[in-house]
């Protein structure tokens, strides 16, 4: 099969076309991506962003966790803090909490967002752990979070997801994991693929998805999860719903979720209304964080 990358104005294009009655599916679930940010002076991947998320009662939130060079944990998408050449993975638990983050908050540790995470045990916390340098690494990386998420009681709450093939193989094997890949690449693995290997959940850039959205129909029919990111327009959400995909991964969350509430309520004047909301959400905020 010819793989190639559709173009994104055609792709909203096919989108828009495609929400001519009710698709046969469940609506999707929201996924705040590092959590509600763009509000306030709130920011990425902080308890505040992880507190705004769960006082709006998004399905889940996704976060990102790194090990540092003195084997903590800690919260960031990284692989430099934001504003500065410090790479998370080459330095120490105290070069990095130094740093002022915008808004003033400071980069988190893994108890820290545990901790917040627990208060409301209906959001999800999707963990996405970072690629590191080697394998034994990323071993590392994933029996500390491991031990973490057990110690919280908390491995029905998070569910672990990386880039890295190697951590979702591995997380896979681990009792009581729901284990999740993802990938931007158009030679991804098949949901079919990733069921062999015990990984139960797909998330997919919505290119891959939309150059092959006969994966959302196989991953379907083995009963997997599936994301498509990054939704950050009506016409996307429409199409993830089309395709029966479970989640959506959004920055801007409080716009999706009006959209997809208005969606289920059929009235068209309100489905209209929210579209033209979210296609007019803060771009240029979130630009700056």
């Amino acid at each position: 099969m010819k793989k190639y990358i559709l173009p994104l104005t055609m792709a909203l294009m096919a989108a828009s076309s495609c929400c001519c009655g009710t698709p046969e599916y469940e609506l999707p679930t929201v996924m705040a991506h590092r959590g509600f940010y763009v509000t306030g002076d709130s920011f990425e991947n902080t308890i505040s962003s992880l507190s705004n998320a769960q006082e709006q009662g998004y399905a889940s939130v996704e976060f990102d966790v790194n090990l540092t060079l003195d084997d903590s944990l800690m919260i960031l998408h990284g692989p430099n803090v934001h504003g500065t050449s410090v790479n998370i993975q080459k330095s120490t638990y105290e070069q990095v909490r130094a740093i002022d983050l915008p808004g003033g908050h400071k980069v988190p540790t893994f108890d820290e967002w545990l901790a917040q995470g627990k208060q409301n045990p209906d959001v999800l916390l999707i963990m996405e752990m970072k690629k590191h340098a080697t394998p034994e690494r990323e071993d590392q990386l994933l029996a500390a979070v491991y031990e973490k998420v057990k110690a919280y009681d908390m491995l029905d709450q998070v569910h672990f997801m990386s880039f890295s093939l190697h951590l979702c193989e591995e997380a896979a094997k681990l009792p009581g994991v729901f284990a999740w890949y993802v990938s931007s690449s158009q030679r991804a693995l098949t949901p079919a693929e990733l069921n062999e290997r015990g990984i139960k959940g797909a998330s997919y850039e919505l290119n891959v998805l939309m150059n092959f959205p006969e994966m959302a129909d196989q991953a379907r029919e083995l009963g997997m999860q599936t994301c498509v990111w990054m939704v950050e327009d009506p016409e996307l959400v429409d199409w993830a719903w089309k395709h029966g995909i479970t989640t959506v991964s959004t920055d801007f969350p409080d716009k999706c979720q009006a959209y997809i509430n208005a969606l289920a309520t059929g009235n068209r004047r309100k489905i209209e209304a929210a579209a033209a909301d979210f296609k007019a959400k803060d771009t240029e905020t979130f630009k700056i964080r």
